[in-house]
């Protein structure tokens, strides 16, 4: 049968083995695993100063939150991740495909981010060689590292994942249904895929509408990206 146009679900299916390629690499080089949890813990506590406002705020704190805490931090996620893989032939045959499309794009922004910490370590702790990351050292080897297209790539997915769950969670079928299934979930081993959809719907829930919450983000993080590439002295100070 064709693949028809635009579906999701190879997508989705090559994301989740570029994925587990990249864990079994990391899970290998006990060195670069420490490594690259050093430079996500740094990468946290940046994004966290950098929109403390939005952190702070009680309509948009949650969503910070899930982005940070669920994709970004320095956590083992193989568990999770284990639980996707195994969960894909289901979710390609059974969800819809506006649901695909969102979970294709989540795994894009999380595959693409391990690629560019992958990237950065190696310019940060082979190149550089530092000791300890700050902020000059960061915006070195971004520059080294010279991934403009796929940062702003990063930045779009970011976007994009946050138009789409916005329009989801506003559907109570797909709310309902996501509740229905917690009890299945888990008792087929699912329980930290389930979790973190959980999570991620409550978050954007809470929200009622992420318009200006993910516009904000994207004008900071471009205009970081821009005076990065720039040399500002201070481009983390916006």
């Amino acid at each position: 049968m064709a693949t028809k146009q635009n579906d999701p679900g190879p997508r989705f299916r090559s994301l989740i083995e570029l994925n587990r390629t990249l864990q079994e690499r990391q899970e290998a080089d006990a060195e670069l695993d420490r490594r690259v949890r050093v430079l996500q813990a740094w990468q946290c506590e940046r994004l966290l100063d950098t929109h403390d406002d939005l952190a702070r705020h009680p309509r948009y704190g949650p969503g910070v939150d899930f982005f940070v805490q669920d994709l970004y931090a320095p956590k083992d996620f193989s568990d999770r991740d284990s639980d996707i893989e195994r969960a894909v032939p289901a979710m390609v045959r059974l969800l819809p495909e506006g649901v695909l499309h969102t979970a294709a794009d989540g795994a894009g922004l999380y595959v693409l981010s391990r690629e560019l910490d992958h990237a950065m370590t190696n310019a940060l702790f082979d190149e550089i060689g530092v000791e300890e990351i700050d902020a000059d050292a960061y915006a070195e080897a971004y520059r080294i590292c010279d991934d403009h297209a796929r940062r702003v790539e990063q930045i779009e997915l970011v976007a994009a994942l946050a138009a789409r769950l916005d329009r989801f969670v506003r559907s109570r079928f797909i709310y309902a249904t996501l509740k229905m299934t917690r009890t299945p979930a888990r008792l087929a081993g699912l329980g930290e895929l389930q979790d973190f959809l959980e999570r991620g719907f409550s978050a954007f829930h809470h929200m009622q509408g992420s318009a200006d919450f993910a516009q904000t983000i994207v004008e900071r993080e471009r205009l970081i990206l821009d005076r990065i590439f720039d040399r500002h002295p201070e481009p983390f100070s916006v």
